[in-house]
């Protein structure tokens, strides 16, 4: 295979092109997660197994609000509490 004339000139676009493409699908897969655990703690609270409070949809983009935020703090704070807990960096 062989490599194209701008990567030959400039080998660190290869880099950080890579690094882009690799970050917007992480970024994608992210949202995904986010929306469907969102959706699915909705609907687990509509149907009893968690404070019906998580189910309230947004009157303007008709998306349980309440849910996406609390997964989205989860998402955020888990992934540190479980390293603290194994005494570890959460980037390595």
């Amino acid at each position: 295979m062989q490599s194209s004339p701008i990567k030959a000139q400039w080998p660190i676009l290869g880099t950080v092109g890579d690094a882009l493409y690799h970050t917007r699908q992480y970024r994608a897969a992210t949202i995904a997660f986010l929306t469907t655990a969102a959706a699915l703690s909705a609907t687990a609270a509509v149907d009893g197994l968690l404070p019906l409070w998580l189910a309230a949809i947004h009157p303007h983009f008709r998306s349980p609000h309440r849910a996406v935020l609390v997964q989205g703090f989860l998402g955020v704070l888990l992934p540190f509490a479980v390293s603290a807990g194994f005494h570890t960096s959460p980037s390595t």
